[in-house]
C-alpha cells in the first residue's frame, strides 16, 4: 500500500455514521469502532516549531505525557494545543509532525534551522516511545497502530528549507523526511508561493509557476519517494506540478476554495486534478481558511469534507488539523474533535454492519 493511500482518512467513510438515524450514543460507539480499526492519520502539525519557540528545545521543559495547559512555558500561548493526552483523547493514528522554519531564514540559514527542528521530532518520538513510534512508511503508519502507538513522520514546510540544492533535499529524505510542502509565505527562485494569487498580499509572481530547477526537485522527490505537498504554493505552480508529478500529490492541510476564498485553499478545477491524478486535500482546521472569519462549528468543517468528497472522491479527502501551526481555532484546542466529527455522522449514510 502507497504512503500517499495510507494518508486517506480512512474514517471519514465512517463519516456516515448517519446521526440522523442513530443516537449519539450509538453514532459515537461506531466512531469507535472505526478508530479502534484503522489509524486516522492527520497530515500536520507544528508541535516541534512550539518546542524550538517556547522552550528553547529543550524536552525537559515540557512532558508530553501530561496536558501541557498549566506548563509555565506554554502560558499566554494561543497556538499550543498539543499533547499525548490529548492526541490520545482524539484516537489519532499516524501525526505528520511539521519541521518548519520561517521565510526569514531563505538565504541564510534555513537548512540548519530544519535540521534543528527534525531532531526535535526524533527526540521527543524516542522519549515517549510508549506512545510514539518514528516511521517512514505506510507499513510503518499500521505497524506502529498495531502496537498502540501513534505512527510518527515527518514532513518540511517550504521549499526554501533545501537552501536551492538537492543534495539537501536528498539528506532530508534520509533523516526521514516523507513529503515536503514546496513553499511556505514566501516565493522560492523556483516556485511561486500562494499569496501571488491575492492581490492583496503585496508579493508578485517570480515564475508564474514552477521554474526549470523546480521541476528538478519534484522529479526527485519522485524518485526518493517524498510526497509532494501542495499547500501554500501558488495555483499556477499547483497546476504545473501535478503536471509533472509522476506520482500522486497532496495538501497537507488545504480547504476548499469554493467555500471559503482564501488563497491558501484548492479550487475547483484543481480539485479535479486531484481526483484524476488519485491525490488527496487534508482538511485544515483554521477559522479563516473554513470561514474566512474568526469563527466557526465542526458542521463548516464537514462541509469542506463533503464538498471535497462530492467533487473529488472519499478517497481524496483526509485531515490536515494544523493545530499548533494555527493562533486560533473554534475546536477549543482538542484533538478530540477527530473523534466526534466522526461520532457525530456529518457526512453522508453508510451502513458498517
Amino acid at each position: 500500500m502507497s504512503l500517499t493511500k495510507a494518508l486517506t482518512f480512512l474514517a471519514v467513510v465512517v463519516l456516515a455514521s448517519a446521526a440522523n438515524r442513530r443516537t449519539p450514543e450509538e453514532a459515537r460507539q461506531i466512531a469507535l469502532r472505526v478508530l479502534e480499526s484503522v489509524p486516522l492519520v492527520d497530515g500536520h502539525n507544528d508541535l516541534a516549531m512550539n518546542i524550538r519557540q517556547l522552550a528553547d528545545g529543550k524536552l525537559s521543559n515540557v512532558d508530553l505525557s501530561q496536558n501541557l495547559t498549566d506548563n509555565p512555558f506554554w502560558q499566554g500561548c494561543n497556538n499550543c494545543h498539543t499533547d499525548i493526552p490529548r492526541l490520545r483523547a482524539g484516537m489519532v493514528g499516524a501525526q505528520f509532525w511539521s519541521a518548519y522554519t520561517g521565510c526569514r531564514t531563505q538565504y541564510l540559514d534555513s537548512a540548519q534551522w530544519t535540521i534543528d527542528i527534525i531532531d526535535i521530532i526524533k527526540r521527543f518520538t524516542t522519549r515517549h516511545s510508549a506512545d510514539f513510534k518514528f516511521v517512514t512508511t505506510a507499513q510503518g503508519i499500521w505497524d506502529a497502530f498495531n502496537e498502540g502507538k501513534i505512527g510518527s513522520l515527518i514532513g518540511v514546510e517550504g521549499g526554501h528549507s533545501i537552501d536551492n540544492r538537492i543534495s539537501v533535499l536528498r539528506q532530508f529524505y534520509d533523516l526521514g523526511v516523507r513529503y515536503m510542502t514546496l513553499n511556505h509565505v514566501c516565493n522560492t527562485p523556483w516556485c511561486d508561493s500562494s499569496p501571488v494569487d491575492d492581490p492583496e498580499s503585496g508579493i508578485a509572481p517570480n515564475l508564474n509557476g514552477l521554474s526549470d530547477f523546480g521541476v528538478t526537485v519534484i522529479r526527485e522527490m519522485n524518485r526518493l519517494g517524498m510526497l509532494v505537498d501542495l499547500s501554500h504554493v501558488s495555483k499556477a505552480a499547483q497546476i504545473q506540478t501535478i503536471g509533472v508529478s509522476r506520482a500522486p500529490i497532496i495538501f497537507s492541510h488545504s480547504d476548499a476554495f469554493a467555500l471559503c476564498n482564501h488563497h491558501r485553499n484548492v479550487h475547483d478545477d484543481v480539485l479535479q486534478l486531484v481526483r484524476d491524478t488519485n491525490s488527496i486535500v487534508m482538511v485544515n482546521f483554521y477559522n479563516y481558511y473554513v470561514t474566512c472569519s474568526g469563527s466557526g462549528t465542526i458542521q463548516d468543517v464537514a462541509n469542506h469534507i463533503n464538498y471535497i468528497a462530492n467533487l473529488a472522491g472519499f478517497d481524496h479527502v483526509g485531515i490536515g488539523a494544523d493545530f499548533d501551526g494555527i493562533e486560533r481555532s473554534f475546536l477549543n484546542f482538542c484533538h478530540s474533535f477527530f473523534l466526534e466529527v466522526v461520532a457525530t455522522g456529518l457526512i453522508m449514510p453508510f451502513n458498517l454492519n
